[in-house]
């Protein structure tokens, strides 16, 4: 019998998918037909078979890619690159704003900030202290038929990493939520002095209508 082949899962996709299903570890194990224990190595990022990881991406209802660890070199080539063409002077970087991030959500399915926090750092590189502001249901353009809305308060150089991480992953759905927009208020006009930004940078994902209830 041929050895079996080894992955290494992306553990915090793996997380992210079981609790959006509000399963606990023991729950993923059953619908996967494998152990608690086995899944807790996933969600660590620990090497386990490929069969294995396929099982729990079905039971997931995810794509089995979705779950492999991507190359540590990959995200850090990507976030130098995106970096290349922002200049902002050490006054306006480390200025605090007011970011929003509209995720699409129907009104009963609420999203726990910590975790949603949690999230956001295993991905994003913050230099500064983030604050939860609001984290509540609503409507919008952006997200006509509802959603999530949680705002943050952080510096103008941590929300372009959230802007410039969402922008790159959004299309290759690679997100661990589905992200409608993701605006912040004030930010300062590197140009003109004591001028701001309305609502700027803001960015719309894909039309959130078609991707709300799938």
């Amino acid at each position: 019998m041929g050895k079996k082949r080894s992955v290494t899962p992306n553990g915090n996709a793996v997380r992210s998918a079981r609790l959006r299903r509000a399963w606990t570890t023991d729950d993923l194990a059953g619908r996967s037909d494998c152990t608690t224990k086995t899944i807790e190595n996933a969600e660590r990022g620990k090497p386990i078979y490929a069969n294995t990881l396929a099982l729990i991406a079905r039971a997931l209802e995810v794509e089995y890619d979705s779950l492999i660890a991507r190359p540590v070199e990959q995200k850090t080539s990507t976030s130098v690159e995106q970096k290349k063409d922002r200049k902002l002077s050490p006054m306006i970087s480390t200025t605090r704003v007011n970011a929003t991030i509209g995720i699409l959500a129907k009104e009963n399915q609420p999203i726990d900030t910590e975790w949603f926090l949690e999230q956001l750092k295993s991905h994003v590189s913050f230099q500064d202290v983030i604050d939860v502001l609001d984290n509540r249901y609503g409507q919008a353009p952006g997200i006509p038929e509802g959603g999530v809305w949680i705002t943050l308060k952080m510096t103008v150089r941590d929300f372009y990493e959230v802007y410039d991480f969402v922008e790159a992953k959004s299309k290759s759905n690679e997100l661990f939520l589905k992200v409608a927009f993701v605006c912040a208020e004030s930010i300062p006009n590197p140009h003109i002095r004591d001028r701001s930004l309305w609502l700027s940078p803001l960015l719309y994902v894909e039309p959130p209508h078609s991707h709300l209830y799938d």
